[in-house]
């Protein structure tokens, strides 16, 4: 996916609008894609005040952000809200200064966040920022899927999700649907029964269409085999350890180097990296990419492949060569995992980027996409655990789902009642959460901080003007346009351009950047090409 979607699209008008969002919708529909183009926009622009975090490490570490909790000071959020800000936050200096600092917040996998731990951080950012404003005034960013993995929940027997919270319409003005699906966008039949498993319903259509995947036996004579998921932990550590055993070549160790200025971003990326503390490799060992070494060659996060060789590199240093299922092979060395704050590497970690994959667990693989997989759903215990695993193929003829009978497991296809209602209203209302004349004309496909030209386009000036948000930042322009600044921004090179204005425009009346173009494209000023 090179470009975006139109539901992608309004995600990025809200986000360059400076309005909280949640965007969300089923697997394979291009969520981390476009969370991914916002934060590389975020960090070409080296915006400030952007701080990026996810409701677990596993996802946060591919974001180079830290936890929610990390972010906030709350340690595991135990408490009321009052005891958590007195006796965590307060006596948290570097979480203060997260917490004044923050100007953006994004929070991918919000679906695995508990509605009563919002609704105690909405009551935290207004104390910390003295701002009785939704959040404190910060603008969210949010992203997750509520019928895919369910908040983990020790103790408690049926935790509310994140949409239940009472603060949810108060600090997300708009929820966004991304009903296209790419990952299985070459099988049709695939995405019509994963839509209906998603929901909990297993129709005559899901038992036939899965009908060929049940015990499906893969070719014996290939290399790459299947990867097993299982629910559980153990039997994916158990099954790794006992496949690679079997293989008798000389088996090469390689360990990780650790850095961090920051012990809990450390801990964190220690805790959290799909790339192991130490990897054991052996010829013929069945491995996983960790890292988007080519686009164009295939060879992404996800990506499955077999070792059939160690050589050295330039620098005479010794690497598995992996051969890929697209029949590549490739000396694969070290590359770097990390987590930045204010663009700052402040932990990281130095890996080979593989890791053993006879077996994964559904939790691991959660917003990847895998070349062939056999799902094992005897272990399934939660909300959403098994349609999260039947979605990670691209197409069924890369699926084997493994059962003690000659029927689909229907029983263990489960979706969250509250998930279910929340959709079915979302679909509803999609067309009506978000009016485009509520917004500034799209952009570009993607975020471009760098002087686009905006085209004069009169038929629509009239309602643009019309609407509360775009009067407000109107009027905030006006002592902005005097002439002298109009001729600046036909002079201004492009590398001072964006520094130069942003630091005047916040300065002075609080306009950013984007708010700028889009006053300009309303008074027909033509801004130059970078």
């Amino acid at each position: 996916m090179t470009t975006l979607s139109s539901s992608q699209q309004q995600v990025l008008n809200c986000v360059l609008s400076g309005q909280s969002v949640f965007f969300t919708g089923p697997a394979g529909c291009g969520k981390s894609f476009c969370l991914r183009v916002i934060i590389d926009g975020f960090r070409q622009q080296r915006k400030q005040g952007v701080y990026i975090t996810a409701s677990t490490g596993i996802a946060a570490v591919p974001l180079q952000g830290r936890t929610l909790h990390s972010f906030a000071g709350i340690g595991l959020g135990e408490g009321t809200a009052e005891e958590i800000y007195q006796e965590r936050v307060v006596k948290n200096a570097k979480a203060i200064k997260r917490w004044d600092e923050a100007r953006i917040l994004i929070i991918d996998e919000i679906s695995m966040i508990q509605a009563e731990l919002l609704d105690k951080l909405n009551y935290i950012a207004k104390r910390v920022r003295k701002r009785d404003e939704p959040f404190g005034g910060i603008q969210l960013i949010l992203t997750g899927d509520f019928l895919q993995l369910p908040p983990v929940s020790p103790g408690v027997t049926k935790a509310k999700l994140a949409f239940e919270a009472d603060c949810w319409k108060e600090i997300v003005p708009h929820c966004i649907l991304l009903e296209k699906v790419f990952r299985q966008d070459k099988d049709p039949l695939f995405i019509s029964i994963l839509n209906s498993i998603r929901k909990g319903v297993v129709t005559q259509e899901v038992i036939d269409g899965f009908q060929p995947c049940l015990n499906r036996v893969f070719p014996a004579t290939a290399k790459i085999k299947p990867t097993l998921l299982f629910a559980k932990r153990v039997d994916v550590d158990q099954t790794n350890a006992n496949e690679l055993a079997k293989l008798r070549d000389l088996k090469h160790e390689y360990k990780a180097q650790d850095w961090g200025r920051d012990s809990t971003a450390l801990e964190i990326l220690i805790k959290n990296c799909m790339a192991p503390t130490t990897l054991e490799l052996k010829i013929n060992a069945q491995v996983m990419l960790l890292k988007n070494l080519s686009l164009v060659d295939g060879l992404v996060n996800g990506t499955r492949g077999v070792v059939v060789d160690f050589k050295t590199d330039e620098r005479n240093k010794f690497f598995p060569v992996v051969q890929f299922l697209s029949g590549k092979q490739l000396l694969v060395g070290p590359e770097e995992w990390k987590i930045e704050e204010k663009y700052i590497t402040i932990a990281s970690r130095v890996q080979i980027p593989l890791m053993l994959c006879w077996a994964l667990t559904i939790h691991k693989i959660q917003g990847m996409t895998l070349d062939l997989c056999q799902v094992d759903l005897t272990g399934v215990f939660e909300f959403g655990q098994g349609y999260t695993a039947l979605s990670r193929c691209r197409d069924l003829d890369s699926l084997s789902i493994l059962s003690s009978s000659t029927a689909f497991p229907s029983r263990l296809i489960k979706a969250h009642p509250g998930g279910i209602q929340f959709y079915e209203g979302l679909e509803q209302q999609q067309q009506q959460t978000l009016q485009a004349d509520d917004l500034p004309p799209p952009l570009s496909p993607v975020p471009s901080f760098k002087r686009p030209r905006i085209e004069d386009d009169d038929d629509d000036d009239d309602d643009i003007k019309q609407t509360p948000i775009n009067q407000s930042i109107i009027q905030r322009s006006e002592s902005i346009f005097t002439p002298e600044i109009l001729r600046q921004m036909e002079t201004v090179s492009p590398e001072r351009w964006v520094p130069e204005y942003d630091k005047l425009l916040i300065s002075t009346v609080g306009l950013t950047v984007n708010e700028l173009i889009f006053v300009a494209h309303l008074r027909a000023v033509s801004l130059p090409t970078s």
